[in-house]
């Protein structure tokens, strides 16, 4: 995944790369462990940021029972890139979203997403589709809607981008979260729900206004 991340840092210009998404993540934190943002792949990632590229990356799913406090993992805990975790169709969290606070005691994650029984296409299939949940399948739509931000602002600097876009992500999203019995908590930010949901519409009208103003 090193590889992987250094290679689209090296190429971002060559194929004109704005957005990265990941959806990976080390084994399952347990309280005490350290997921602090200096693993090596976190770090890349925060590398990729101040290369100009919009990185999101999953929060990590707690295990099959729930996510408990301070279990979002590496590279979830990366310092610059945007974290996502995952909610149903109601706004709810769900129940292996992981949330924070990292090691170092940071908020994560910063929105959420739906990523609950989101179609996908099926690996290997050919034409196959399945049902899919996880803070793997948030994560793209928050990439997508990022794109759409920029493609909205064409003036950002490309060493703010995001910054720029979390910002704004976190500014328009729906900041009224459902009592969560984990959390106990119904205002954001919090490290259930980050900023809350991200708001698509929300999201993009606040970037082209910006944008008309640079």
């Amino acid at each position: 995944m090193l590889r992987a991340v250094n290679w689209t840092i090296a190429n971002k210009d060559r194929f004109s790369i704005d957005v990265m998404s990941l959806s990976l993540g080390g084994p399952v934190t347990i309280p005490g462990a350290t997921n602090d943002g200096q693993s090596s792949i976190s770090r890349a990632l925060d590398s990729a940021v101040e290369n100009g590229i919009v990185t999101l990356v999953a929060s990590g799913n707690g295990n099959i029972a729930f996510a408990h406090p301070g279990s979002v993992n590496y590279p979830g805990d990366s310092e610059r890139s945007i974290t996502v975790g995952s909610v149903n169709d109601d706004h709810n969290r769900e129940f292996y979203s992981s949330r924070g606070p990292t090691g170092d005691g940071r908020l994560k994650p910063d929105v959420m997403a739906p990523g609950g029984a989101i179609m996908s296409a099926q690996a290997g299939s050919g034409n196959g589709y399945v049902s899919y949940s996880g803070t793997s399948m948030a994560t793209p739509h928050v990439a997508g809607v990022a794109a759409l931000m920029l493609q909205s602002n064409p003036h950002i600097s490309p060493t703010q981008t995001t910054d720029f876009v979390k910002q704004i992500l976190r500014e328009t999203s729906d900041h009224r979260v459902p009592l969560d019995i984990d959390c106990g908590e119904l205002y954001t930010p919090n490290n259930c729900y980050g900023w809350g949901t991200v708001e698509l519409i929300g999201a993009v009208s606040r970037s082209q206004d910006l944008g008309s103003s640079m």
